[in-house]
C-alpha cells in the first residue's frame, strides 16, 4: 500500500493544482464548462489526455476537489448551516457540468459523491456545534463535511488512496485514516471519541468485502460499525447521522 500511496500523493499534487485553478470560477456566476476543466487539468499535469497524462474520470474527482476547496474557504468561520445555503449550493450545482464517465473501479466501491445541497441538508440534521468531535468515516473527496461549520475537531477516515491523499489538501488539519469500513469500530477505538458522525451508508457498505453483488447480509450490518463509536463515548451522548443512498 505504502507504494501505491506515494503514487496517488504525487497525483494528488497535480490534481490540486488544477482545483486551485478552477476555485475562483466558483465565486462567479458563469459556468464551469468542460473546456476550462480540460485546461486546468492540461496546465496542471503538463498535457492532455489524450497525451495520456489524465483521465476524464480523473477531471471530475479534480472538479469535486475543486468544489470542496471552495466551500471550505466559506465554511472555516460560519456557526451553523441554514436553508439559504442549500439553496446555493442547489445554483451551484446547475453551474457544473455533467459526470458521464464511471470507472469500473468507482462502481466496484460505489464511490458516487453525495450532491452539495444535500450534504447541506445532511448538515442542517446533524446540528453540529462548536464542541464537537466530527467523524466521517467514508470521506471520499470531502463534499460531504465540506461545508461543516466551525468544530473542536474533524476526524476523515477513506480507503482510496488516490482520494486520501487529495483530501489533505481540502483538510490540512485533521487526521486522515485508511481504515476498513469492516473494522473501523475497533480499529479507531484507542482514538478520540467522537461526538457527531455524518457518514453514507452506500460508501461504507462498499468498503465491506461481500461473497457476492448479491450478498448484502453481513454490509447492511457492518455498515453500522461506525455508529458504535458514537454510541460507546463515555464523556457525553453523541449523534450520527447516516445518508441512505
Amino acid at each position: 500500500m505504502n507504494d501505491l500511496f506515494h503514487t496517488a500523493r504525487d497525483r494528488a499534487s497535480c490534481c490540486t493544482a488544477a482545483a486551485m485553478r478552477l476555485v475562483p470560477s466558483f465565486e462567479g456566476q458563469d459556468k464551469i464548462t468542460r473546456a476550462l476543466l480540460n485546461k486546468a487539468m492540461t496546465t496542471a499535469f503538463g498535457g492532455s489526455d489524450a497525451d495520456g497524462r489524465w483521465t476524464q474520470r480523473e477531471s471530475f474527482e479534480v472538479l469535486e476537489l475543486a468544489l470542496a476547496l471552495a466551500m471550505r474557504s466559506r465554511s472555516t468561520d460560519r456557526l451553523d448551516v441554514t436553508h439559504d445555503d442549500v439553496l446555493q449550493a442547489a445554483v451551484l450545482l446547475d453551474r457544473l457540468p455533467t459526470q458521464t464517465v464511471r470507472s469500473e473501479e468507482q462502481i466496484e466501491w460505489q464511490q458516487f459523491s453525495t450532491p452539495l445541497d444535500l450534504a447541506a441538508v445532511a448538515l442542517i440534521l446533524a446540528a453540529p456545534m462548536p464542541s464537537d468531535i466530527v467523524l466521517e468515516p467514508s470521506a471520499g473527496n470531502g463534499l460531504l463535511v465540506a461545508q461543516l461549520p466551525t468544530v473542536t475537531a474533524l476526524q476523515l477516515n477513506e480507503i482510496e488512496p488516490a482520494r486520501r491523499a487529495r483530501l489533505q489538501a481540502v483538510f490540512p488539519e485533521a487526521p486522515i485514516s485508511a481504515h476498513d469500513g469492516a473494522t473501523i469500530g475497533s480499529a479507531m477505538a484507542a482514538s478520540t471519541r467522537p461526538t457527531l458522525i455524518i457518514m453514507k451508508r452506500r460508501e461504507i457498505s462498499a468498503h465491506v468485502p461481500r461473497v457476492s453483488s448479491t450478498d448484502t447480509s453481513r454490509s447492511n450490518a457492518e455498515w453500522r460499525l461506525p455508529i458504535r463509536l458514537a454510541v460507546r463515548a463515555p464523556a457525553r451522548p453523541a449523534r450520527a447521522i447516516g445518508l441512505l443512498t
